[in-house]
């Protein structure tokens, strides 16, 4: 019995902001999440109480990114707040100028790839995900602070939400 799909380790994360023609590697502490959640509604009948019978599909799966950034500076204070505008020393939140602007303008594209692997076939690849961080750091004398940065991935003008594997056009 071959055991080449089990994996221990961590990934490397990639972001491309909007505007950005290039991938960024960015570091992490305390691992990537992905979540992936199904979207659905139970069926009921009255026969079987409150056990479903089934279930229907009532959309795209829900599919989140959380990854805990392991350094505090502008570029990645500026990933976790897109809005917030990031200058030559600092990062200035403008509050005025949000109310009713789509998150997705400030879409960005991520890809997750196992730590040391040398092709793409273990890769998770983002194409649509809207930035939905709380920031909360820590600063304390025994934890790292860490800015975690959650992601919210959302179909593009495709239809794509993700893909896993060597997409060869994605990583030309």
């Amino acid at each position: 019995m071959a055991y080449e799909n089990l994996h221990l380790g961590v990934c490397d994360l990639y972001v491309k902001k909007t505007g950005e023609d290039t991938f960024t590697q960015y570091h992490t502490l305390g691992g990537v999440t992905l979540t992936i959640e199904p979207q659905t509604a139970e069926l009921k009948v009255d026969a079987n109480g409150v056990t479903p019978v089934d279930y229907v599909k009532t959309g795209a799966d829900k599919v989140t990114v959380k990854a805990p950034l392991a350094e505090i500076d502008i570029d990645n204070i500026s990933l976790a707040m897109p809005f917030a505008t990031a200058t030559t020393g600092y990062v200035r939140y403008d509050a005025d100028s949000e109310a009713g602007t789509k998150i997705s303008t400030q879409a960005m594209v991520v890809y997750l790839k196992p730590h040391g692997a040398t092709d793409n076939t273990k890769n998770w690849y983002f194409y649509k995900a809207l930035c939905m961080s709380s920031v909360s750091l820590e600063y304390s004398v025994e934890n790292q602070s860490v800015l975690e940065v959650t992601w919210e991935c959302v179909p593009d003008a495709s239809g794509y939400v993700y893909t896993f594997g060597n997409e060869p056009t994605l990583y030309a």
